[in-house]
């Protein structure tokens, strides 16, 4: 299932205030419950949760669309909560917040103990967390008449994922290398599929867990590949192209993994020289657009002509300028768009 959990900051705070008062305003209304709904919290309070180190925030990813959020609270003795776990309206039934769940749990191997609370009424709600292995505690608390909080727990599965020894070219067969988080400073940077540090930012995927059960580097050497995951995977994009994500793995498989990675280093030393010689802040994304459809010697090509035709003290604005015409040129004779496609709902 293609939902990825990215990691929210401050920043994030009143975008998952707007989200959560959607998708709980329709309790909100049923239970009138404006002490304890999220529907009802104030940009204050969410605000105050992002102070605390013991709580972390993430956004449910499906490609490039934020579908859903969850809020997890690190509590002593290895006991994890899950404090919010919601989907948006127009995403829900399609099985998001499963996934969203073991996901979670991935990031968390060493929790032994998981807990959450949730409305005994919801009976929807109930039989979600115990078909994911909740149980109830006994406890539980009357909020209205009508309404009452019970109290879940399970065990942890302590699960943790090895290192890939090259994570610039993804299990499920895109270049980590030329995606612009793998280039970017801070937190939210991303070290490659599984590379070093890979969890705190980019936690679980049920590729990569695919992969390690059945012995696999890549999702293209599998017998039954392409499973159901692919269908679709290259008809829109998330932060990286997905293009050529189909098209690659046909490489890989013809020319072998060591060529395709010979050839994606290149294509990697290229994006870096553009990046540090023609990028005035604004062009990280459309690079590597470029050296992720274009084929290598194109790139090289590109990249000659800048060099023997752009001053080096020439300003960043006019470096940048002088790439992005060559490079756009160079697409529409190859009849490629650059452009990243969002997924139609």
């Amino acid at each position: 299932m293609e939902i990825q959990l990215i990691k929210a900051d401050e920043d994030d705070c009143e975008t998952i205030h707007r989200m959560q008062r959607a998708a709980f305003e329709a309790l909100l209304a049923k239970y009138q419950d404006y002490e304890t709904s999220p529907a009802a919290e104030t940009l204050a309070q969410v605000r105050a949760r992002f102070a605390s180190p013991q709580t972390d925030h993430y956004f449910i990813m499906l490609r490039s669309e934020r579908v859903g959020c969850i809020r997890i609270n690190n509590l002593p003795d290895d006991v994890c909560r899950l404090s919010s776990l919601f989907i948006m309206p127009d995403y829900r039934g399609k099985g998001y917040a499963q996934e969203a769940m073991r996901q979670v749990e991935l990031l968390y191997p060493r929790a032994a103990r998981w807990r959450l609370d949730t409305i005994k009424q919801e009976t929807k709600l109930c039989y979600l967390y115990e078909k994911m292995g909740y149980r109830q505690t006994g406890a539980q608390t009357n909020v209205r008449d009508g309404m009452d909080i019970v109290d879940y727990a399970k065990q942890g599965a302590r699960m943790e994922y090895k290192t890939r020894q090259y994570p610039l070219f993804s299990a499920c067969g895109l270049n980590c290398g030329l995606c612009p988080r793998y280039y970017t400073a801070g937190v939210s940077r991303c070290p490659g599929c599984a590379g070093e540090g890979f969890s705190a930012v980019h936690p679980a995927c049920g590729v990569l867990s695919c992969c390690r059960k059945n012995g696999l580097e890549h999702c293209c050497f599998c017998a039954q590949f392409p499973c159901k995951r692919y269908d679709g995977a290259d008809q829109s994009d998330s932060f990286i192209t997905h293009q050529n994500q189909l098209r690659d793995f046909e490489k890989a498989k013809r020319v072998g993994i060591a060529a395709y990675m010979a050839e994606l280093d290149e294509k990697i030393r290229l994006l870096t020289a553009l990046l540090h010689t023609y990028d005035d802040g604004r062009r990280k994304s459309l690079f590597c657009t470029a050296v992720n459809l274009l084929e290598l010697a194109d790139i090289r090509a590109v990249v000659e002509r800048l060099a023997n035709s752009v001053e080096d003290d020439a300003p960043p604005k006019e470096k940048a300028e002088a790439a992005v015409r060559l490079i756009g040129e160079l697409a529409e004779v190859k009849g490629i768009s650059l452009k990243l496609r969002k997924r139609v709902k």
